[in-house]
């Protein structure tokens, strides 16, 4: 996928939205909407911001800065999120040392990948 219109119809309908859907859940018209899938008119970033959101999407992917196109799943964040607010400071610790290691290998990776 190498432009805006083809990455906001697939993630659309990777989402199962229809284009009215989608419209609704950002508050434009559906006809916007199309326009933007046709390559007619380009949202502007706040709108471009809120397709994300409810796509679950990354702005990076919708731009084409990033061919990755993590489905975000509000229901396993929100889960993730509460579970790390259980843990005592032990925990969380343990928790923000993993992250921050996953962080600098996946960091090292892509820099070698440029290298290449």
């Amino acid at each position: 996928m190498d432009n805006f219109v083809e990455r906001l119809r697939v993630a659309r309908k990777l989402r199962k939205m229809s284009q009215t859907d989608l419209a609704d859940a950002i508050h434009v018209h559906a006809t916007s909407i199309g326009l933007w899938e046709r390559g007619v008119k380009v949202p502007n970033l706040d709108n471009a911001v809120s397709i994300c959101i409810a796509l679950g999407i990354s702005l990076d992917f919708l731009t084409g800065l990033s061919n990755r196109i993590e489905l975000v799943d509000q229901n396993r964040d929100n889960a993730l999120s509460a579970a790390y607010f259980s843990l005592d400071s032990y925990g969380r610790k343990v928790v923000d040392a993993v992250i921050c290691i996953e962080t600098q290998r996946l960091q090292n990776a892509t820099d070698i990948n440029k290298i290449s």
